[in-house]
């Protein structure tokens, strides 16, 4: 299992993360459904990595029920700092030029 220096996220793709958490925690994808309120077809689909990650309030059902915070999934984290971003393009604008600068140096 990939994980970042923060030990509670991982760098693996959502379907990986999820798969292992699955096996680590020896829980069926019945048993997650059930916990979830998601059908068992979905779940299978994503450890499949036959779907794109799924929303985020899909991924918080799933982290709950594996017991983990949703940001522990590098995708969920991918979307926070995407709206991060997108709220706050002057910031977005002075990191890239103060990385500009700091080349020039």
């Amino acid at each position: 299992m990939s994980v970042n220096k923060n030990k509670n996220r991982t760098d693996e793709s959502f379907y990986i993360a999820f798969k292992n958490l699955k096996e680590k925690l020896n829980l069926s994808l019945g048993q997650i459904a059930i916990k979830t309120g998601l059908s068992k077809s979905f779940l299978s689909d994503i450890i499949n990595n036959k779907v794109l990650p799924p929303k985020d309030e899909f991924i918080e059902k799933i982290a709950k029920a594996l017991g983990v915070e949703p940001d522990y999934f590098f995708e969920y984290r991918l979307r926070r700092l995407t709206e991060f971003i997108s709220e706050n393009r002057e910031f977005l604008d002075e990191c890239i030029n103060k990385k500009t600068d700091y080349r020039k140096k």
